[in-house]
């Protein structure tokens, strides 16, 4: 699907364990 959702795209980048750090940042 195309219409992935920002979160589930930075958590495949990130393996999860950088999101919350990201998130933060922004």
């Amino acid at each position: 699907k195309e219409n992935q959702s920002l979160e589930d795209i930075f958590l495949e980048l990130t393996g999860g364990d950088e999101f919350e750090e990201i998130i933060d940042e922004l």
